[in-house]
């Protein structure tokens, strides 16, 4: 291209004015070496100008060296997690793991509170039978008495039930029995503000609260139906007559076969446990021989302590 003559012709050093202050060069020496060199210390990293020209901020230099701790302390938290982590994975490889033998392991543990309205002529007998059967599951009872019922004579309800047991328990429910001027038993539960009468109702409550005890199956239809069918006639024998409690305990032994329990079955259910209760609650005189059998072995392991 054409050079151009310059317009205006600069000196070949300009020089600066000396009425104001002269700050150091942070970008770099004259000749266009920005490079700066560090060295690491014990208080940490110190920066070094290489062409003496620079001054280095002294308060950058101490957060650097704090950095620098934060990072090395960070690093060695690291490590030492990693090998926490690795002697842990090698001891669940080395130890065994500790063996209960009473205990059962389940995935839904429960844990629930029930209320339950009785009168003291006429205990919930089905409660001291669940703690024998259900071991398992840990039933904490505490009676009181309320103010409907205060010169009934005391019954021996908590003489037969349970203390501690051999077996770690599962499931805890606890029960608190109310002594009370009623018909028949209430059970009242904090999911529902009304309370279900009936002992039935009581024993139908805790099967379906345990998953693994629950006596509705699909599988059984005709089972499930028949302890369905004990249940209820068990809830009308505290509606019927005296004269008609012979036919309703006659439908009841019907369902003995060859089994010693009902519906046939080689072990004691919940339909066991209801017409029991029910019959020892009414205090009624068993004359079916079947049934009167049934009713000596419901005693022996129902009330046994084991």
């Amino acid at each position: 291209m054409y050079p151009l003559k310059p317009v205006v012709s600069l000196p070949g050093e300009i020089p600066l004015p000396n009425n104001m202050y002269s700050l150091p060069r942070i970008q770099g020496d004259i000749e266009g070496n920005n490079s700066t060199n560090a060295q690491f210390t014990e208080d940490g990293f110190e920066l070094i100008d290489p062409t003496g020209r620079q001054e280095i901020d002294l308060h950058l230099n101490i957060v650097e060296a704090q950095q620098m701790r934060i990072l090395k302390n960070i690093c060695d938290l690291r490590s030492d997690i990693e090998a926490l982590g690795i002697t842990i994975r090698i001891s669940d490889v080395v130890k065994p793991k500790p063996i209960y033998p009473n205990k059962i392991f389940l995935k839904n543990p429960i844990s629930s509170d029930i209320v339950v309205f009785a009168h003291p002529s006429s205990p919930p007998y089905s409660i001291l039978a669940l703690q024998r059967l259900w071991r398992e599951t840990r039933f904490y009872i505490k009676c009181h008495n309320h103010s409907t019922a205060p010169t009934v004579a005391k019954n021996d309800f908590l003489d037969k039930a349970l203390g501690k047991t051999m077996y770690v328990p599962a499931h805890h429910i606890d029960v608190t029995i109310i002594w009370k001027d009623v018909k028949d038993i209430q059970l009242v539960t904090k999911a529902y503000d009304y309370p279900f009468v009936g002992e039935a109702h009581i024993v139908r409550y805790l099967s379906r609260l345990l998953e693994e005890y629950r006596y509705e199956n699909p599988s059984t239809v005709a089972e499930t139906n028949a302890m369905d069918s004990i249940m209820d006639f068990c809830s009308h024998l505290f509606c019927e007559e005296p004269k008609n409690l012979d036919d309703v305990a006659e439908k009841i032994a019907s369902y003995l076969g060859k089994n010693p329990w009902l519906v046939n079955l080689p072990k004691p259910s919940v339909a066991d446990i209801t017409a029991w209760s029910t019959l020892r609650r009414l205090q009624y005189t068993i004359k079916l021989p079947n049934l009167k059998k049934w009713f000596d072995e419901c005693e022996k392991v129902f009330l046994t302590f084991y």
